[in-house]
């Protein structure tokens, strides 16, 4: 190995007050090919990505050991030849690439779109979202330890059903769609590190008909908008501060504030003219701001459940099918359609699941991440059960307000309580959605499953709910809500 380059490549704008020696800088290796992304080379970059608080302001006017700082990243970068290391550079030609001009739902290389009236219902059990812990955390004098996230965007093998075959799509994290979501304080600020570690090619029709896309290499270009979010200008994911997979070109380290009420929201990706893409491919990522009061107020443990709710749609061999304009040309791949409604839902990144409930109170955050889908849910069976929505996309509502339906527009988020103590043990329920495969219109032009719906459409599923004989009353539904954080 011999020196290349020390250069600093990122830095944090906003500054924290540190203690002087109150933390070690901490590092992380990986590899590139170091060419331009097509090119063949045996020469390897080895990259060294360091990360430690800086120095910055005047901190002689600072009470002593508490000094102005601000995180930085510093890629120290090497190169040597060999073929030692595995690089991931180009992606393996993706059904829905070949298939780009073949019309929506039409069979393609002797495989079909799956039908998904043909998928068993409600035989898988509903993941629980992995909530995992800072890759670091570093020494802050004015509030908790700030904690410091690595999060790789990559390739993963999602399995989504028990009769399907597992599906390639992209990630923020190594175990899978959906993996690794963020949990932190309010009003801690807390640093993420978004890296591309993704091939060349896409896993979906990337639009060439796009001027901002024709000729662009490599087609997967990503950057991570923080939906809902104070953040400064420069750490929102402007749809053009968009990274590729090259060394010094590939990450962008973020400073969120959290200084909001609690509730989830989402990252997801932002990149401009292939947003759309990279989210069907699987980048989004559930972020959770976790405020003591409400906390205090809500069901907890085994009886909080988040659920995030999205539609696709598969080839017979597990990839994901994506309609495009079969009236191309063959030199073009258009996938901008005016909406796209996959015929298959996924809760948590299952289709169909089944959940086991106790005879309890339940705390339910609903997070609508279908790209165009309006979901309107309702909770049906033997009795109606209603939803007591306490909390929308930023903390706690004014008033507690009973709903036997809640209409959930992309991206939107509610957390709504259910009590089922008053539901006799092996009742089975089923969480419906009660809107069309076609753009929302009101809430009026929508009725009530099994009444005056027939809801009989696979997308009118959702989520199976078995009432077990447990009884637990430990939790008291509240009557009023601790004051809204305004926003």
């Amino acid at each position: 190995f011999r020196l290349e380059r020390l250069s600093l490549v990122e830095s944090s704008v906003e500054g924290e007050l540190c203690r002087l020696n109150g933390g070690r800088s901490v590092q992380g290796r990986s590899y590139y090919r170091c060419t331009n992304p097509g090119e063949n080379s045996s020469l390897v970059c080895s990259v060294r990505a360091i990360y430690g608080f800086a120095r910055g302001g005047d901190a002689k006017e600072k009470v002593p050991r508490d000094i102005p700082c601000h995180l930085q990243k510093i890629l120290w970068i090497r190169r040597t030849r060999g073929t030692k290391v595995n690089i991931t550079e180009v992606f393996e030609p993706s059904i829905a690439e070949k298939c780009a001009q073949v019309p929506p739902g039409a069979p393609c290389l002797g495989l079909a779109v799956v039908n998904a009236s043909s998928l068993a219902r409600f035989v898988d059990p509903l993941p629980l979202l992995r909530v995992k812990e800072a890759n670091f955390e570093f020494y802050a004098s004015r509030s908790r330890n700030l904690k410091f996230f690595i999060r790789f965007e990559q390739v993963v093998h999602h399995k989504f059903h028990r009769d399907l075959s597992a599906t390639p799509m992209f990630s923020y994290d190594s175990q899978g769609f959906l993996s690794g979501a963020i949990s932190t304080d309010i009003d801690v600020p807390i640093y993420v590190d978004w890296i591309n570690r993704l091939p060349s090619n896409h896993i979906l029709p990337v639009d060439d008909t796009l001027v901002h896309h024709r000729a662009k290499v490599p087609e997967i270009q990503t950057v991570v908008h923080l939906h809902g979010a104070h953040v400064a200008t420069e750490f929102d994911g402007f749809p053009t501060d968009c990274r590729i997979n090259v060394p010094g070109r590939d990450s962008h380290l973020y400073r969120y504030r959290n200084d909001q009420d609690g509730g989830w929201t989402a990252a997801h990706d932002h990149c401009f003219g292939i947003t759309r893409l990279n989210v069907q491919a699987g980048l989004i990522l559930p972020y959770q701001y976790v405020s003591s009061t409400q906390e205090s107020v809500l069901p907890q443990g085994e009886f909080n459940i988040p659920l995030i709710i999205k539609d696709f749609d598969f080839y017979t061999n597990g990839y994901m099918a994506y309609p495009t304009d079969g009236e191309a040309q063959t030199t073009q791949r258009p996938s901008v359609i005016p909406e796209y409604f996959g015929r298959i839902i996924t809760v948590n990144g299952k289709v169909w699941p089944t959940l086991s409930v106790k005879r309890a109170v339940y705390r339910f955050t609903f997070i609508n991440a279908c790209n165009s889908r309006f979901i309107v849910l309702q909770i049906t069976g033997s009795s109606r059960v209603p939803f007591l929505v306490v909390m929308g996309a930023h903390g706690f509502i004014s008033n507690v307000s009973i709903q036997n339906q809640l209409t959930i527009a992309p991206l939107e988020r509610f957390t709504v309580l259910v009590d089922f103590r008053t539901i006799s043990a092996g009742t089975v329920l089923t969480l419906k959605n009660a809107w069309n495969d076609e753009p929302f219109q009101s809430p009026e032009a929508v009725g009530f499953c099994g009444t005056t719906e027939t809801c009989d459409r696979p997308t009118n599923d959702v989520l199976e709910l078995r009432v077990g004989s447990t009884l637990n009353n430990a939790y008291q539904l509240p009557t009023t809500l601790p004051t809204p954080r305004w926003n």
